[in-house]
């Protein structure tokens, strides 16, 4: 009783104690009715003790319950602000990372083979030392290139006047039509055509 009653007020602690002696006194007397009585005097004061701290017991229960709800609600919205915060800022690096190589896959996009290849790819605004580096890269691409298309110009250029020395060489009529257009004769051919419009 002792240790269970340690955090009561004094008065009620000394007034049970004093309760509890006179039940014992009554036990040594001998006098049963006495004792009865005395027993139970004690038992319904211990049971209203109890009964006062199961309440209280219940009600800093129901406290602590209600500090563990307000500070899980406190975390989740923590939680859920890192995310937010977390998810905002990868969306706007993402963006960062992404824009200059969206704006490279259009200047290529819009390369025509055809024509003259730029000199350098155009320089994209980026925070980023590997875009920059990209952008270089493609710079090299295109040099190369250029330097490719000269040779296989200078190719062709070369096979056209082969070809057409053999053609010219032939002792027989060489022409070259796409449709109804000629496009190439060679001078035996001009010879032939020229009689045969000189007959019409």
């Amino acid at each position: 009783i002792r240790n269970y009653f340690a955090g009561q007020p004094e008065e009620r602690v000394r007034r049970l104690r004093g309760r509890f002696d006179d039940y014992v006194d009554s036990l040594r007397s001998g006098e049963r009715e006495l004792a009865q009585r005395q027993y139970k005097d004690v038992l319904s004061a211990v049971d209203g003790l109890i009964e006062e701290n199961a309440a209280l017991t219940y009600q800093q229960a129901e406290s602590v319950k209600v500090a563990q709800r307000k500070s899980i609600r406190a975390a989740l919205a923590f939680l859920f602000s890192v995310i937010a915060v977390v998810a905002l800022s990868a969306y706007k690096i993402f963006g960062i990372i992404v824009q200059p190589i969206t704006s490279l896959v259009r200047f290529l996009d819009d390369i025509e083979v055809e024509d003259d290849l730029p000199a350098r790819v155009p320089r994209f605004d980026s925070r980023f030392p590997e875009v920059l580096h990209l952008t270089r890269s493609f710079d090299r691409l295109l040099e190369r290139l250029r330097g490719y298309r000269a040779i296989n110009v200078g190719r062709l250029l070369i096979e056209k006047r082969r070809a057409e020395v053999i053609a010219a060489s032939v002792a027989d009529g060489v022409f070259l039509l796409r449709g109804e257009e000629i496009l190439y004769v060679n001078p035996v051919g001009e010879r032939i055509l020229g009689s045969k419009i000189g007959r019409s």
